[in-house]
């Protein structure tokens, strides 16, 4: 098949969100799903019956297709006639109109380029090859899976599960990457597909009619011990979280959910069993992170160290009583009953041979796949399958005949169910039946969401035997409780002697003193080297000492050659205030001494000139200047200028001296100087 345009082909089938159809529908959709690849104005209607035989694999006649445009004509179909008198067929513009945004927005083709545009760190091309090549075998698998439920007479020869050998762990990693994805659009996009399975099958099988929720109500589902545990959360939240939302689904189509004596009794012995292994092995304080480190799958053991953690009393009875009031509750919240009347006498020698043979079988087809299987679980397998088998009372000839089946997650259990009859299947998965009832119940994002993760591939988890596991981290946790030593152990045992431990050669108790002793000289050699550290860490310190001893020399030495150089620049500072607070003192006394001075100057100038009039006025040729000298000396007024002008230059020489040498004088003076703020 063309990946891609089967692909495109579901979208075009369920661009409406319409999934209960009827055959007819579908044909019509598939018509004119072929008129929009083909993609030309008008095609004849043997073309259109090879489009579809060469891309979809599907057999239409002349009549059939005749039938289809002529009862949708106008609507939905445009027919003419060519120079041969041909009919011509086309597309409605309405229609065309109608389906081509729906298909182009919604192809799951646009979502892989969305996906890898925005995960840049997987190569493009090499992806969504990946990607398509998986949902292609996730196609052609349910084809498979359902070919048996429609039509027992079908020889099913393919494959009913996607090959995860074909996948390598990194085809792995994209292929969750994609599924894990949030986009709600994606994952209706991936359920049409899924859902397109069943309408191929419907129409390879020549079936009159497609499936209605009618026919499939008052059918009875019986619960394997695998439901169980992951309903409860044994097996992690989100398998519990895919599961009840798995199981709310039978609730809303008024399914009938049961448990046999056989699963309940199989359920409580393994839950016993289990307890019994904890018992066996006591531990202190574990680590739940241990199992998320090594990627185990989700199981009993880190379900039990989870729920014991912050609770004083933690015994295994406790523990137990715990698991069996969830499975309680669990039954009354699903109305899930129990079915005590066997309709088959287990102390008969035909059936205890006939369940010892299923038994042998399923064990011996186990062994060849390599699975898991434990003979006490093959035999309730075989006892639950031949209860269905009693029950069905040979109404086996399809899914809408048949009424009891059995819903497990066992991939193998449900291929021997497969290969072993050409009657209806037994052994159904969980996914296989969803995304029947999901095409007719309301159906919300987180619906198409749960069927998705149902889809995921096992990639990041290892295979590790989680008894053994389980009695290894016990034997570390009687050496230390400590959460982050119990990690950094763990780590160290993977990745040097892990495997020598889970050898079958040992014995649990082996295994057990192995994972002690392992633990005892890891935690010797982390102390070892923790003294060597602390050794190699004091010396170094010891070294620090001394350097810094010497460092504080030096800093001792700088600060006192700083601390001088800081005084003396005080001092300078001061001196230079100093002078400068002199300098301006010395200006001011020399402007308080200036008026002095003046007047002393002309005091003496007056004298000089006055005595140089009296000795040389016979030298003098005028002689009106001498007659008035000599009769200005002669009065009285003349007397008493020249005794004011000789108390004057007393008194000026009088305070010139107060001024420069009477220090109480001088200091008043001063002590009244204002200076500059600088200089205060």
């Amino acid at each position: 098949m063309q990946n891609n345009n089967i692909f495109r082909l579901s979208a075009v089938l369920y661009a409406d969100n319409n999934y209960e159809v009827n055959p007819k529908t579908t044909q019509r959709k598939i018509v004119e799903s072929a008129l929009l690849e083909i993609n030309r104005q008008s095609v004849t209607i043997h073309e259109i019956i090879d489009f579809i035989q060469e891309t979809y694999f599907l057999t239409f006649d002349y009549s059939e297709i005749s039938k289809i445009i002529f009862k949708q004509q106008d609507e939905k179909f445009i027919i003419g006639k060519n120079s041969d008198n041909e009919l011509l067929i086309s597309l409605s513009p309405k229609r065309r109109q109608n389906i081509e945004p729906k298909i182009n927005d919604k192809n799951i083709n646009s979502f892989i380029d969305l996906f890898l545009t925005q995960n840049s760190q997987f190569q493009f091309d090499k992806s969504k090859e990946i990607i398509y090549r998986f949902l292609h075998q996730q196609f052609t698998t349910n084809i498979e899976g359902f070919k048996n439920l429609i039509n027992t007479k079908v020889n099913n020869l393919g494959k009913i599960n996607v090959d995860y050998g074909t996948f390598i762990k990194e085809d792995q990693l994209i292929i969750n990457s994609f599924l894990s994805w949030e986009n709600s659009a994606k994952d209706k996009a991936i359920f049409d597909i899924a859902s397109y399975a069943i309408e191929y099958c419907l129409l390879t099988n020549n079936a009159n009619s497609s499936i209605h929720l009618s026919d499939l109500k008052n059918k009875i589902f019986y619960l394997d011990t695998n439901i169980i545990y992951r309903a409860l959360g044994i097996n992690g939240e989100n398998r519990k979280k895919r599961t009840n939302t798995f199981l709310k689904k039978f609730n809303q189509a008024g399914e009938e959910l049961k448990i046999t004596k056989i699963t309940e009794n199989e359920f409580k012995d393994s839950i016993k069993f289990y307890i019994d292994k904890l018992k066996k092995y006591p531990s202190r304080a574990v680590n739940p992170q241990i199992f998320e480190d090594l990627k185990s799958l989700s199981s009993i053991y880190d379900f039990y160290y989870r729920w014991r953690i912050q609770k004083i009393n933690h015994s295994y009875e406790l523990f137990e009583a715990y698991i069996l009031s969830l499975y309680e509750a669990f039954k009354s919240e699903f109305s899930i009953k129990e079915d005590y009347k066997s309709p088959i006498d287990v102390s008969e020698e035909k059936t205890k041979k006939q369940i010892s043979e299923f038994a042998n079988s399923i064990a011996t087809f186990k062994a060849s796949e390599n699975a898991n299987s434990y003979y006490d679980s093959a035999y309730n397998d075989a006892e639950n399958i031949l209860w269905i088998e009693s029950k069905r009372e040979n109404n086996v000839k399809n899914i809408f005949e048949a009424k009891f089946f059995f819903i497990s997650t066992d991939q193998t259990l449900r291929r021997w169910d497969y290969n072993r009859s050409s009657s209806t299947p037994i052994v159904i998965l969980p996914s296989q039946w969803f995304s029947i009832l999901l095409r007719y119940l309301n159906r919300t994002e987180d619906d198409f969401r749960s069927f998705v993760s149902f889809l995921n591939l096992r990639n990041n988890e290892s295979n590790y035997n989680l008894d053994k596991l389980n009695i290894i981290i016990s034997g570390i946790s009687e050496i230390t409780d400590n959460p982050v030593h119990q990690r950094y152990i763990v780590k160290v045992l993977v990745e040097k002697k892990f495997n020598e431990l889970l050898i079958d050669d040992l014995n649990e108790d082996e295994i057990y003193s192995g994972a002690k002793q392992f633990a005892e000289s890891i935690l010797q050699k982390s102390v070892e080297t923790l003294n060597e550290t602390i050794e190699n860490k004091q010396i170094e310190i010891k070294n620090i000492n001394k350097e810094n001893e010497a460092s504080k020399l030096e800093n001792d030495e700088l600060r006192r050659q700083i601390a001088l150089l800081i005084n003396q620049d005080n001092e300078r500072k001061v001196q230079e205030k100093k002078d400068k607070r002199n300098n301006f003192q010395k200006m001011v006394l020399k402007k308080w001494r200036r008026p002095i001075w003046i007047w002393f100057g002309v005091n003496l100038f007056a004298f000089i000139i006055l005595g140089f009039v009296i000795l040389y006025k016979s030298f003098w040729n005028f002689n009106l200047v001498t007659e008035t000298f000599d009769c200005l000396s002669k009065t009285l007024l003349f007397k008493i200028l020249l005794g004011i002008l000789g108390v004057s230059l007393t008194t000026s020489i009088t305070i010139l001296i107060l001024q420069y040498y009477n220090e109480s004088n001088i200091n008043a003076k001063k002590a009244n100087i204002i200076y500059p703020k600088e200089l205060e």
